[in-house]
């Protein structure tokens, strides 16, 4: 495997963050490509690279291996959204990449830069997923962004590069708009085939599957079990049309491969409503998410992998891969008048006279208020932020600074499921709520934000999923974050 070589200085060199607010001196003590490790007055410090810029003479160079990054990309939209992302990288240092094809599944990209005659390479290559994780752990790649939830290990760094989830595509003039998680398990399955046991008109289902998605057939299978074989298969832009013109047609697809047809509301087994939609993925309240990740093994790729990671993260890059289909990361408002199927689960789901009033005691402190995108889930019984699942909570409180104005307030609302404990669950949903509170203020949300926070705790109310089975209760066990604007 290719890692950068390690830089030991000891001269003085400044980090500054990369909005340039903030700074950290002090003599450098070594760098490996991944981290900088700092002696200061108050010790020695180890500042991850993709957070800071360098300054000094004692700055490693901008290259210090002469071996290409190798970035795998499992499908061709992913490998064309990574074509797009470099050439992006290739505008901010100011030079356009020299692509040339080394294969049908391979592709190299020169960045000049500043140093003609010191050309940065990347090559992208797409293949079979489990072919590709193995590529990274056994380091014969030095990255990889895709949609696989295997890729584990210590020395594996794992990013949000967006946001996507598996749908079942219909005709606008389909029989049906709506499936149960059940009803779509039978499709999937082939248990259920014809439109008859939907509920509709006696005619055959005709299924279709995307030939060049591999990732997408193995998370429905983990998800739903063992498929069955029939069907069409077909690019998966060619399958979202002809789904679209063939009314008895439903076929398989991502979110973000849809084109012009329908996605079909799901209804959870309890009778939960989830209308697809760009907020509700974000949110992770509709079931099937499928995140599009970038793995990076440490070390990998060296500063070209760093600078490749922070440009994607950059709002730069964000706006590629919005430009992809795919949904970026950050943050995103609705009104509460736009949660209309929530608030009617929320009443339907209601038990006795207590849960109701409780409901209507939520809705009373949100009137006026806009719910984010931001969720935060729990294990079961625990209020503890895990940060490998919700990551860094400094983007999080910035972005929130940046949309609280002087008088307007912070709503954290906590939720539990139904399983634990009953007569702690009130309790748990507060310390949930308060946890939250105080991690976005140690991460940099303005102290003077603090009087206009309420934090607010509701148990098992309002579920997001159902409370019978695994997967809905840790939807369930949550904190949401809503913003009220001043008048």
């Amino acid at each position: 495997m290719c890692t950068a070589p390690s830089v030991v200085s000891g001269e003085e060199v400044v980090l500054k963050s990369n909005d340039g607010s903030t700074y950290l001196k002090g003599d450098l003590l070594s760098y490996d490509g991944e981290m900088f490790r700092l002696g200061t007055t108050i010790g020695t410090l180890q500042i991850a690279a993709l957070s800071v810029e360098c300054e000094g003479a004692a700055c490693p160079s901008a290259r210090t291996s002469e071996m290409p990054l190798r970035v795998l990309g499992g499908t061709p939209k992913v490998a064309d959204l990574i074509g797009a992302l470099v050439f992006g990288l290739g505008e901010e240092m100011n030079t356009r990449p020299q692509q040339r094809m080394i294969s049908p599944e391979k592709m190299s990209f020169l960045l000049n830069g500043t140093d003609p005659d010191d050309p940065h390479q990347i090559v992208v290559a797409s293949g079979d997923a489990a072919a590709d994780t193995r590529a990274l752990h056994d380091g014969h790649a030095d990255m990889l962004i895709g949609s696989r939830l295997e890729v584990e290990g210590e020395d594996m760094a794992k990013y949000l590069l967006a946001h996507d989830a598996m749908v079942a595509l219909v005709s606008p003039q389909s029989p049906r708009n709506a499936l149960t998680l059940q009803d779509l398990s039978g499709v999937l399955r082939g248990t259920v085939t014809n439109w008859s046991e939907l509920g509709g008109p006696d005619l055959r289902i005709v299924l279709a599957w995307p030939e060049d998605d591999p990732e997408l057939m193995s998370a429905l299978t983990a998800r739903f079990g063992t498929l069955t074989e029939h069907g069409r298969r077909m690019s998966a832009d060619r399958m979202a049309d002809f789904v679209r013109r063939t009314p008895a047609a439903i076929g398989f697809s991502r979110y973000s491969n849809r084109r012009s047809a329908k996605p079909m509301t799901l209804v959870s087994d309890c009778g939960l409503v989830t209308a697809i939609t760009d907020f509700t993925i974000r949110t992770g309240d509709y079931p099937l998410s499928l995140p599009v990740n970038l793995y990076h093994k440490a070390g990998g790729g060296g500063p070209d992998a760093n600078s490749l990671i922070k440009f994607a993260m950059s709002r730069e890059g964000r706006e590629l891969i919005s430009d992809a289909g795919l949904i970026a990361p950050g943050m995103a408002t609705t009104g509460i008048d736009a949660l209309g199927p929530f608030m009617i689960s929320a009443v339907t789901a209601a038990r006795g006279e207590a849960e109701l009033a409780d409901i209507q005691d939520l809705f009373n402190h949100l009137v006026g208020a806009e719910r984010t995108s931001a969720v935060l889930r729990f294990d079961s019984g625990s209020y503890r932020i895990n940060v490998a699942t919700h990551g860094d909570l400094s983007e999080l409180a910035a972005d929130l600074a940046g949309r609280l104005g002087d008088h307007s307030e912070l709503v954290i609302v906590g939720f539990t499921d139904e399983v634990e404990a009953s007569q702690q669950r009130r309790d748990l949903a507060r310390a949930r709520s308060e946890a939250v509170r105080d991690g976005l203020l140690a991460a940099g949300l303005p102290e003077n934000t603090t009087a206009r926070i309420q934090t607010l705790a509701y148990e098992a109310i309002a579920p997001i999923g159902c409370n019978s089975d695994p997967e809905g209760r840790a939807q369930n066990r949550r904190v949401e974050l809503w913003v009220r604007q001043a008048s």
